[in-house]
C-alpha cells in the first residue's frame, strides 16, 4: 500500500532539438518521478507527455488515457482486497485457490505488459522505479502464500 504513494517510475525528458543540443551544450534533461497515486491525476490535471507514456504501460491505448488512467487506482484496492481474502483463505480451499491465482495472475499480467511494452523514445525514456517492482512482488507473495495454504489445506485433508 506505501509503495502506491512512493514514485512508480521516474521519465527523463531529454532535449531532441539538435539545434539545441548543439548550442546549448548545458541543456539539462529533466527528470519527472510519478508515483501509482499520481498517475490519474497528472493525466487528467494537464495532458503531459509524461503522464501520457507511464499511463501507456498500464493502458494499452492512449484514447481516453485520462480516463482509463483511474483503473490504477484498483491495484492498492485490490491488493487490499486480496490482503483482507488471505486470512479467510486459510480455512476456505476455493478462496484459497482463487485469491493466490488472482495475486499470480496480477503479478505475471502486470510483469508482461511492461516487458513488452516500449515506454521510451528519442524525447523521453520512463524507467520503473523499485517502489513498482515492490508492488507487484507483494501481489506474488500474497498469490503464493494462497496457493501454499490451499496445497497445505489438501494434504491436510
Amino acid at each position: 500500500m506505501i509503495c502506491f504513494f512512493l514514485p512508480w517510475a521516474s521519465v527523463e525528458l531529454k532535449p531532441v532539438n539538435f539545434l539545441n543540443k548543439l548550442f546549448n551544450r548545458h541543456a539539462k534533461t529533466e527528470i519527472v518521478r510519478i508515483s501509482g497515486f499520481d498517475i490519474p491525476c497528472m493525466a487528467n490535471r494537464e495532458s503531459s507527455k509524461e503522464v501520457q507514456s507511464v499511463v501507456k504501460v498500464f493502458v494499452s491505448d492512449a484514447e481516453n488515457a485520462d480516463k482509463k488512467s483511474y483503473l490504477v487506482w484498483f491495484v492498492p484496492i485490490m491488493a487490499i482486497i486480496l490482503a483482507c481474502l488471505t486470512r479467510p483463505a486459510a480455512k476456505n480451499t476455493t478462496l484459497a485457490i482463487c485469491v493466490g491465482v488472482a495475486g499470480v495472475v496480477i503479478f505475471l499480467a502486470a510483469t508482461i505488459k511492461i516487458l513488452v511494452t516500449r515506454i521510451d523514445n528519442m524525447a523521453m525514456t520512463v524507467h520503473i522505479s523499485p517502489a513498482f517492482w515492490l508492488t507487484l512482488l507483494a501481489y506474488l507473495a500474497l498469490g503464493i502464500l494462497n496457493i501454499h495454504q490451499y496445497m497445505h489445506h489438501k494434504r491436510s485433508s
